[in-house]
């Protein structure tokens, strides 16, 4: 909004000083200065640094385990689980009664900032 009203100023003085003949064309390089760089600031003050999670589950049973990069799902008395390949395309889900499952892991691999 801080930058919206510097604008505003900006264009409302060329606006003032063109209404009473003291506007000079050498000052419009100037102007678009002020603009442009307002815009690239409010660009600049909108971008926000995000951090993203990596997460695997490793769901043991008292047979097999299995991991995913999807949170197994509980409905009911079942949880199920999405196994993928290594382009994250879904190979087959497997359904496994609540009482069955020893353990859930959760590893978090890595975070990362973007901007």
């Amino acid at each position: 909004m801080f930058f919206g009203i510097v604008v505003y100023f900006v264009i409302s003085m060329q606006g003032l000083a063109i209404l009473k003949n003291l506007y000079n064309k050498q000052y419009d390089r100037d102007i678009y200065f002020v603009v442009i760089s307002c815009i690239i600031l409010q660009v600049l003050a909108n971008i926000k640094a995000e951090k993203v999670r990596n997460v695997k589950y490793i769901v043991i049973t008292q047979k097999e385990t299995y991991k995913t990069l999807f949170e197994p799902v509980k409905r009911g008395k079942y949880y199920f689980i999405r196994i993928t390949d290594k382009n994250e395309v879904e190979k087959k889900r497997v359904q496994i009664a609540e009482e069955r499952i020893e353990k859930i892991e959760y590893i978090i691999e890595k975070v990362e900032e973007h901007e």
